[in-house]
């Protein structure tokens, strides 16, 4: 009989339902990087990372392809704001002044 832990699978490391071994995906914390450079030598064997620049508001998209070749992207990062409200006033205003100007001539 297998002894069996809380997340339910056995102490073998293999899935007690599919009877395969477990996989676990990697995991990378997100450290802030400082700069290209850093992008370009943080170690990643596949796939793609996103990692903050700890000097400027850039977002790093870092990718690996099946061929090895690494690709680095920055990306800008401004904090989110709410579009100002339509004032229907002031848009009546300016186009009459733009009538005013175009009727003058």
């Amino acid at each position: 009989m297998s002894s069996w832990n809380q997340n339910n699978s056995n102490s073998t490391g293999y899935s007690p339902y599919t009877n395969w071994p477990s996989q676990r995906l990697p995991f990378y914390k997100a450290d802030p990087i400082h700069g290209e450079n850093a992008a370009w030598q943080f170690p990643i064997g596949g796939g793609e990372i996103y990692l903050p620049d700890a000097d400027k508001d850039i977002i790093w998209w870092i990718r690996v392809d099946s061929n090895g070749s690494k690709s680095v992207t920055p990306f800008d990062v401004t904090p989110h704001q709410e579009p100002a409200p339509v004032d229907m006033n002031l848009i009546l205003e300016r186009l009459n002044l733009l009538e005013e100007k175009v009727n003058a001539k």
